[in-house]
């Protein structure tokens, strides 16, 4: 059985829960509230530089990170540490170079939820879903932050 997008009418599948065409969230929406999924993401680096996420994935490792981690610690961080991409309005965040070439960082990637839940050890080809305010720990040597907004 399918629903239709109250945004721009698609029939998704009813066990959906946003919109494959526009990324509408398909359940009922508070008086006020966007129906939409958060719009941009970004990867903050401990300078406050962001990366912005995108439908592309991007690659965060050693070039990016450099200016934060030198020396020995430097060296704790792959080429690709981790990448990250939104897929039909979610965020989703994997250990490595991505599924075009699942090769794991060499000393690991956690995220650490925002609702201090515990943290999360990603490995490559199993992406997990990146939420506002979580953190992403790079081979236990910097922390960033990850954030989202808009609607």
């Amino acid at each position: 059985m399918s629903v239709a997008c109250p945004l721009c009418g698609f029939a998704a599948q009813e066990a959906d829960v946003f919109c494959g065409l526009c990324g509408a969230s398909l359940h009922a929406v508070p008086r006020g509230a966007s129906a939409r999924p958060p719009t941009r993401g970004y990867v903050e680096l401990p300078g406050g530089e962001r990366v912005e996420v995108t439908d592309a994935p991007v690659a965060v490792g050693r070039e990016q990170l450099r200016a934060f981690a030198q020396g020995p610690l430097a060296a704790a961080i792959s080429r690709v540490h981790f990448t990250v991409v939104r897929r039909q309005g979610r965020f989703m965040i994997e250990d490595g170079p991505g599924p075009a070439q699942p090769k794991p960082s060499a000393n690991g990637t956690w995220v650490r939820g925002a609702t201090g839940a515990g943290e999360v050890r990603l490995t490559p080809g199993s992406p997990v879903e990146l939420k506002g305010g979580e953190a992403i720990d790079v081979a236990r040597v910097l922390r960033l932050r990850f954030e989202v907004e808009g609607a």
